[in-house]
């Protein structure tokens, strides 16, 4: 089944914020979505914050922003943008 929503969040240096906001995310109604974390060049423990739900939940995927991105919340979303996969 195709998917039919994506969500893009953008995160930097929020591994303190970023799980309230995960399970919020898979605490709705909605399922078949995939969510796309672009992480724009952040030094903190995001990715580790994140490895049980990445583990355990192939709708989350885990991203780094490239180079040919620009930085900042634009650059991210964008990036999440040219790779989102749902309507």
């Amino acid at each position: 089944m195709p998917i039919d929503l994506s969500l893009i969040i953008a995160t930097y240096n929020r591994a303190h914020l970023i799980m309230e906001t995960i399970i919020s995310i898979q605490n709705q109604t909605h399922t078949n979505f995939e969510c796309l974390i672009i992480d724009d060049g952040g030094s903190d423990s995001t990715e580790t914050t994140l490895a049980p739900v990445l583990k355990t939940d192939n709708r989350f995927r885990y991203l780094k922003r490239p180079e040919t991105y620009l930085k900042g919340l634009p650059g991210s979303r964008n990036y999440g943008l040219d790779i989102f996969s749902g309507e």
